[in-house]
């Protein structure tokens, strides 16, 4: 059985998101396989500082809970998020899978009637979910090869996918995508930009989506192939030995 703990990272200072998160809990917490936390930071950590927090805790939740999954405090989920994650994490249970997807090829996996995209490490830090296992063997490799802190990283999606890239993980996108990035022009680590959205989602549940109306296994075993990559050769070498 799939069972996901969460961790929601979120800005303090903001009502607006801290309304979201607490919005996102109370949902995430009344599933009975899921378990939900807050992590909420004044901008001390910055996000990335803050995500190393939230996997940390995650990856030490190895006895209950099968899946870990962090999110950012400016989604909003597609109807029947709880049965979506579930169904994709159960075709997909051992891989890293973003739940975002800002790429032309989201397009083109819905025109050739498929629900899944592979890129070598396309995560998007809006919402990442692995298994636990890997979340523990993610953490261990940032603390062997990381020269600096997450804060000083930046980036914790560039942090994830570096990581990814070294180890030979392939990061899998499930489409359409469970949750909507909906704060893209307000950006608390300044990348504002209105066009960092999902391009093709489930809708939520007040817009009549659910998850429940797609087949998840369908184009699971021959996706689209995306270049996306969210590091490069400089980032690599100016933060990892």
């Amino acid at each position: 059985m799939v069972k996901i703990n969460f961790a929601i990272m979120f800005y303090m200072p903001s009502q607006d998101r801290l309304e979201i998160a607490y919005e996102l809990q109370d949902y995430l917490n009344s599933i009975p396989e899921f378990n939900c936390m807050l992590f909420g930071d004044d901008g001390t950590l910055g996000a990335a500082g803050n995500a190393e927090r939230a996997w940390k805790e995650l990856a030490l939740q190895n006895d209950e809970y099968t899946h870990c999954c962090v999110l950012q405090d400016d989604v909003e989920l597609c109807g029947d998020f709880a049965y979506g994650i579930k169904t994709v994490t159960s075709v997909k249970p051992d891989e890293v899978l973003t739940h975002c997807n800002m790429t032309k090829h989201a397009i083109e996996a819905r025109d050739a009637g498929k629900h899944w995209i592979r890129s070598k490490s396309g995560v998007y830090g809006t919402a990442i979910s692995m298994p636990v296992y890997k979340a523990q063997q993610m953490i261990q490799w940032c603390k062997s090869h990381l020269k600096t802190s997450w804060k000083e990283a930046v980036h914790d999606d560039s942090i994830v996918a570096t990581w990814m890239e070294a180890e030979s993980n392939y990061c899998y996108h499930p489409v359409p995508s469970l949750v909507q990035h909906i704060m893209p022009a307000l950006s608390v680590a300044g990348n504002n930009n209105s066009n960092r959205i999902n391009k093709w989602i489930v809708p939520p549940k007040y817009k009549g989506g659910s998850a429940k109306d797609y087949d998840w296994n369908v184009g699971s075993n021959n996706p689209i192939i995306s270049s996306t990559r969210r590091t490069d050769k400089e980032y690599t070498e100016k933060y990892f030995r």
